[in-house]
């Protein structure tokens, strides 16, 4: 079965339960395929990212395969803003930004998913990129400065730390993986903090050797991250993150990964 998330944000949870740990969130408009029922919950995978896990399902809505397809071929658009105001059915619903907007008409201002029209503003509206870029990225980026931290967030209003780095990333037309350990894995490895460039991805492990943080790296020395929320931190030369709200003595470097090449 095929569904998608017509909800602002849709949380996704380890378990078939209100209490269950929150892994991460769907944002608007996302497409995802029900792979297991219970009861009144559903478990999902989402197309962009292949996360699984278990969804209210009265808080999805359900398509044909036909309208999936359409929907997946689509020119994709995201919400520019860090949370904007959109008209359904003559009522406002906010959408925070990366919400996946769908064959956006530019003259109507208007997008139609899964049999409802939906209008937002087009200074609301960014098309996905053609050609990535560094400048682009950061520009995203410092838009989510001073949100606060959530765990498995994707929003101006909570966000975590690789959910921080997903979200700029794919506005730029760069899908990553969701959680830390594994955008480690992609992109190309960079060996040294001295060749580090502005707009890579910077990593940092526990004493296990665990991957447990991400940030994206700002020259010179800086990396901006989510933790208690969006903000800027120095970097001594050996990585160690230097910040006045907490200390990060169990962290220590443990890899840079760049995904876009292009300033």
């Amino acid at each position: 079965m095929f569904a998608i998330n017509l909800n602002p944000l849709l949380p996704l949870r380890s378990a078939a339960d209100e209490g269950a740990e929150q892994l991460t969130q769907i944002l608007f408009g996302e497409l995802f395929y029900i792979i297991e029922k219970a009861e009144r919950w559903v478990c999902i995978r989402n197309v962009a990212d292949n996360y699984e896990g278990w969804v209210d399902k009265k808080m999805i809505t359900t398509i044909d395969q036909l309208e999936f397809t359409h929907l997946l071929q689509a020119p994709l658009s995201f919400v520019s803003e860090p949370l904007t105001q959109a008209r359904i059915d003559g009522e406002n619903i906010y959408l925070p930004m990366g919400s996946f907007i769908r064959d956006y008409d530019r003259s109507t201002e208007s997008f139609k998913m899964a049999d409802k029209v939906f209008s937002i503003s087009l200074s609301s509206v960014a098309a996905a990129p053609t050609e990535k870029s560094v400048t682009g990225l950061m520009h995203i980026a410092r838009r989510l400065l001073n949100a606060p931290y959530q765990w498995g967030g994707k929003s101006i209003l909570g966000i975590d730390c690789s959910g921080l780095t997903q979200v700029a990333y794919r506005m730029e037309g760069v899908n990553i993986p969701r959680d830390a350990r594994q955008q480690i894995q992609h992109g190309l490895a960079i060996h040294s903090l001295s060749d580090a460039k502005t707009g890579d991805l910077i990593f940092f492990a526990t004493a296990d050797e665990k991957v447990k943080h991400v940030g994206i790296y700002v020259e010179p020395l800086k990396v901006l991250h989510a933790s208690g929320y969006v903000h800027i931190d120095d970097l001594d030369e050996n990585g160690n993150i230097l910040s006045k709200i907490t200390s990060y003595k169990h962290y220590q470097l443990a890899g840079i990964r760049r995904y876009i090449s292009k300033i």
